[in-house]
């Protein structure tokens, strides 16, 4: 599943519960909260709903993976991990790499993902089309407005603006297409006020209404307004969200009039509500303007708290402070559960005691040409080297480097065996004469073989390589559809820090698999090595219409009895293949470790 759709539900499911939250609270405490604190308390609903479009790096980060807690500088190395290399003869180099990639292609089947995608954009482009409609008309109100020249109503309206303590300029408009005054615009609110008020409307409704308008200035519900047409239009699907629309208008009205209450004698708020009565049943045709109208339903209810209007005390406004803080602190025990799905593309942070060297390290020379991040693990000093950070915790399809975890499983299920990993080939045509013969565990992983790998998926089952993936939380966990290339669509994703996370624990033997099985995999992934030094590794392309996109370069080096542990990807329109990540880390190694210099 997409990460943009994972966070949409997933939003869209917490809104349930703190939308309930907030309506319990209005109804328990609707007399002891004033009409300010009820409309702010609506601001973290707009929040919730914008988090699906954050992007990862906004979210909270999480605590370090699980497995991280236990690695340090003295933890000790699985026996079997440590192969006597000093009878090696071939020197460290990357050069036994085989680069085998094919174009990656999504599934051809349309799953319940593709339809409600399909489904939500239909609806998000016939949203767009009425607010466009909307717009147009409001283009052709702004035409045929005039600034309001009657010096009499300017004078009320500069008046009006004392009282509010409002400094700023506010234009001030008269249109005949209009019924009822409205507040429009963004980021300048303008005033428009039909011209049949202007000319025929008393001294003292004329001020009522400019008060109200004015109010909506002086709350920005003109800026607030945009979010209100983002929310109809992005979650259109969702009537929870369509019906807390219609319960935050209505609070925002009944906000403003409390602001005007608050100006006016007792003899006042009667004539108000009378004005109110007489002009609110007259709801603007703009659906990014704020006015005087209301429904009929949310007039009574703003009439009934004219009625019962009381000025706010410390007390009221003490009790308010504390029940938002409260609401405060419920949202932000939802983030984890937001962050969770918002951070589907972005990976768990590293240990936060470990020594981070993330400003020092410039390989801007060797990755040349490529975007992308290198990951260094000194396990002796317990210290990270890290190039590009950002893209480091950055989510991505794993290619062929998938495939180091793909084999320990198959000899954790019994499918192969360190002693018998042979699977024949079925006579099937393929790209590289090196897939068109049989394969056991090492040619398969020298050769980067899908179909060996494939198979090996296909008789582990789906509920087990979930189990699996759960087990050594590997990126995002996410098999899809198609077991056939999952970890090349885009379905499976992993970031590099991760990958060195899984490489130290997969040394360690911190999962608890059978080390026979680790032995094996290991020696599969073995490249080079000379003396006391030896290279383990794979790598991985992602091709694209012919090209290679995406190259990743995943493993580790031993020299002299100390482990280092890396990650290097690489991103561009071309050339960027897994063996062009193998020759940059082979020159950021001896670069950053001196005795392979």
């Amino acid at each position: 599943m997409s990460s943009f759709l994972l966070r949409l539900i997933v939003c869209s499911l917490v809104l349930i519960p703190f939308t309930g939250l907030l309506l319990i609270i209005k109804r328990i405490f609707h007399k002891k909260l004033s009409a300010g604190i009820q409309y702010a308390l609506w601001s973290l609903f707009f929040v919730i709903l914008a988090f699906p479009f954050f992007s990862a790096n906004f979210t909270i980060r999480l605590q370090a993976l699980p497995f991280h807690a236990s690695l340090g500088p003295n933890a000790s190395a699985n026996t079997l991990f440590r192969s006597n290399t000093a009878s090696r003869t071939i020197s460290l180099s990357t050069e036994k790499i085989k680069d085998f990639a094919v174009s990656s292609s999504p599934s051809g089947s349309f799953s319940f993902e593709d339809l409600f995608l399909v489904v939500w954009v239909a609806g998000v482009f016939i949203m767009l089309i009425a607010a466009v409609r909307s717009w147009l008309l409001f283009r052709r109100l702004q035409a045929s407005a005039m600034p309001v020249q009657n010096q009499q109503v300017l004078e009320i309206f500069h008046s009006c603006c004392r009282e509010l303590s409002i400094k700023k300029k506010i234009p001030f408009y008269s249109t005949a297409f209009l019924k009822s005054p409205i507040c429009a615009g963004i980021f300048q609110p303008k005033i428009y006020f039909p011209i049949r008020l202007i000319s025929d409307g008393s001294k003292q409704d004329l001020r009522f209404m400019l008060l109200h308008e004015l109010a909506h200035c002086s709350q920005r519900d003109h800026f607030y307004h945009l979010f209100f047409n983002l929310a109809r239009i992005f979650y259109w699907f969702h009537p929870l969200v369509w019906f807390a629309l219609r319960e935050i208008r209505c609070d925002r009205e009944i906000a403003c009039d409390s602001v005007v209450l608050r100006l006016l004698t007792s003899e006042e708020r009667k004539s108000y509500g009378n004005t109110l009565i007489q002009f609110a049943q007259n709801l603007s045709m703009f659906s990014f303007a704020a006015g005087i109208g209301s429904p009929v339903k949310q007039l009574k209810r703003r009439i009934i708290n004219i009625a019962a209007f009381e000025s706010t005390t410390n007390q009221k406004k003490l009790f308010g402070f504390l029940i938002y803080s409260f609401v405060f602190l419920v949202f932000v025990g939802c983030t984890p559960l937001l962050s969770i799905s918002a951070s589907e593309d972005n990976d768990m942070d590293y240990d936060s005691e470990s020594n981070i060297d993330s400003e020092s390290l410039d390989l801007s020379k060797e990755m040349k040409g490529y975007e992308g991040s290198f990951v260094l693990y000194d396990e002796q000093k317990d210290q990270w080297k890290i190039y590009q950070e950002e893209k480091a915790h950055q989510r991505i399809s794993p290619a062929s480097t998938y495939k180091i975890y793909d084999a320990l499983f198959a000899l954790e299920s019994g499918i192969i065996t360190p002693e018998n990993s042979h699977i024949a080939w079925n006579g099937t045509s393929y790209p590289f004469e090196e897939w068109e013969q049989d394969q056991t565990l090492q040619t398969a992983m020298e050769s980067s073989v899908n179909w060996y790998f494939q198979d090996l998926d296909a008789h582990i089952g789906r509920s087990k390589l979930q189990t699996y993936l759960k087990k050594i939380h590997y990126g995002n966990q996410s098999i899809g559809t198609d077991l056939s290339s999952y970890w090349l669509d885009g379905e499976l994703k992993i970031s590099p820090m991760e990958q060195v996370n899984l490489m130290i624990a997969l040394y360690h033997n911190d999962f608890g698999f059978h080390e026979k099985n680790l032995y094996a995999v290991k020696q599969s992934l073995a490249l080079s090595a000379s003396g006391q030094t030896a290279l383990y590794g794979k790598t991985g392309t992602i091709m694209e219409e012919g090209k290679n996109t995406s190259g990743w370069f995943v493993g580790y080096v031993e020299v002299s009895g100390h482990t280092y542990y890396f990650a290097a990807n690489i991103q561009g329109k071309s050339h960027a293949s897994g063996s062009q990540a193998a020759k940059i880390t082979e020159t950021v190694l001896a670069k950053l470790i001196p005795s392979l210099s």
